[in-house]
């Protein structure tokens, strides 16, 4: 695909030194998509001089805030980059390659993309650079796309980055490891923690990732599991620790479960959701504490992105309970932008529903 005037010009001072700083830089609005996309790899690769240093700034703060596209060419080349800056970097960007394969609209080319992600996944797992869990699986998922196989690579990064995890956390791990490059890819687009240079989140991200094999049975088993382990806490039969119900891992994973099926409003879930709230809202007993904050806040997020009206009255229920001192200052302030955020998406926007009918996201289908 032919660069723009701009992107052509952008281009030769990311890489002709000879170039110099041109009279009037070229205007953003002049760059479209795909010249984004072909302008990355090199951007990535970090000019040497000042003047593609500036043009590698603007290139990069654009990617930044407008969703670049790749060609099949455009999507090597980034791959290539990565490969090329391990040997100053030590690290690489897996975020932003990963980010290339879902903006592909033709598709990215996986058999020449083999062969550097196993260069990639070598490196940073030798290295020990586990700072990108989610987009080095993703990455991984591309090594035996040429045909050679993955040198087991695929295993190693699910154990590597495995450990430690909770069962919840190690559950989702264990769907994302069964989904394709592609699928997995698309799951680091609702990491709220990917890199500085990504592109911003893909829209209809959730719906995507509901759509994905298997995920809306794993939300609700994560969900059923949570609701489980926090009526064990109230029973006696799991020790009671203060904010330690769940692991980080399974914080995260649990929001990631929820949204979807707020989003949906799936018929199943206010009978896990109004007692998993109420139960990590308050201890066992009459301790000023609660099994886990980080979770009631995180669902309080999730409801804000997605609100019902069950999920809204459980969260003012558990806002009523809690006895922590702070909790209840929390909830309000998220209480009053979940209300704010209901207010304006009162009006239907159609998604389609797990059993394949359309319904309003907020406004609930007849039953």
């Amino acid at each position: 695909m032919e660069l723009s005037p701009a992107a052509r010009r952008l281009l030769a001072l990311m890489t002709d030194p000879a170039t110099e700083y041109p009279a009037a830089w070229p205007g953003r609005a002049e760059l479209g998509p795909y010249d984004l996309g072909a302008l990355l790899p090199s951007a990535y690769r970090g000019p040497a001089t000042p003047a593609g240093t500036s043009a590698r700034f603007l290139v990069e703060d654009e990617a930044r805030e407008r969703q670049p596209a790749f060609t099949s060419d455009s999507c090597a080349e980034l791959f290539a980059a990565l490969v090329d800056g391990l040997a100053t970097r030590k690290w690489a960007d897996l975020h932003l390659g990963a980010a290339s394969l879902v903006r592909c609209p033709d598709g990215p080319p996986l058999a020449a993309l083999a062969a550097p992600a196993r260069t990639l996944v070598r490196f940073l797992l030798e290295a020990g650079r586990l700072d990108q869990p989610y987009a080095l699986l993703a990455v991984a998922g591309l090594a035996g796309c040429d045909g050679r196989g993955d040198d087991g690579l695929d295993a190693k990064v699910t154990e590597a980055i495995g450990a430690g995890r909770g069962p919840i956390g190690a559950a989702e791990l264990r769907l994302l490891a069964s989904w394709d490059a592609g699928h997995r890819a698309l799951f680091l687009e609702a990491l709220r923690n990917r890199s500085f240079g990504s592109p911003p989140p893909l829209p209809g991200v959730w719906e995507r990732l509901a759509d994905l094999p298997g995920h809306t049975a794993f939300a609700r088993a994560a969900l059923e599991a949570a609701a489980a382990r926090v009526a064990a806490i109230h029973a006696g039969e799991i020790p009671y620790r203060a904010d330690r119900a769940f692991e980080a891992s399974e914080t995260e994973a649990l929001g990631r479960a929820v949204r979807p099926a707020l989003m949906r409003d799936e018929e199943w879930l206010p009978a896990l959701l109004t007692p998993l709230l109420a139960g990590i809202a308050v201890a066992p007993g009459s301790a000023r504490t609660l099994p886990s904050q980080a979770l009631l806040y995180e669902i309080a997020r999730a409801v804000e992105d997605f609100p019902t009206p069950e999920a809204v009255t459980a969260l003012r229920a558990a806002r009523g309970a809690a006895r922590h001192a702070g909790v209840p200052k929390q909830l309000d302030r998220m209480l009053k932008r979940i209300d704010r955020a209901a207010a304006d998406r009162r009006s239907p926007h159609p998604v389609r529903s797990a059993g394949g009918a359309r319904a309003g996201r907020h406004q609930r289908p007849r039953r």
